[in-house]
């Protein structure tokens, strides 16, 4: 599993960021933006880049305040490999 905690970026073309160490020891960047539609839905997009050179695409709506739901893949022009559900919930509720 990995938390992503992102902060708000001052970087062009990016409004979120965030890095750290992942379950495995590896470390990762991850940057992104958020769009919105004409009638207000809002699309994340973001990458998460390995030390090395894997990068892990994602995009996703937000579907409430705590949710995105989505897809994610190995290019930005397709996400296809999986689907993925994130969920932000007080950490008392995790173990």
């Amino acid at each position: 599993m990995l938390s992503l905690r992102f902060c708000e970026s001052s970087a062009d073309n990016e409004d979120f960021m965030a890095s750290g160490v992942d379950y495995s020891g590896d470390t990762y960047r991850a940057s992104g933006v958020c769009e919105a539609d004409d009638e207000g839905r809002i699309t994340v997009k973001w990458t998460i880049q390995y030390s090395g050179d894997l990068d892990i695409h994602y995009q996703g709506r937000l579907s409430d305040d705590w949710t995105i739901e989505g897809r994610r893949g190995q290019s930005k022009a397709s996400f296809d490999d999986e689907e993925f559900i994130l969920k932000r919930i007080p950490a008392e509720y995790m173990c």
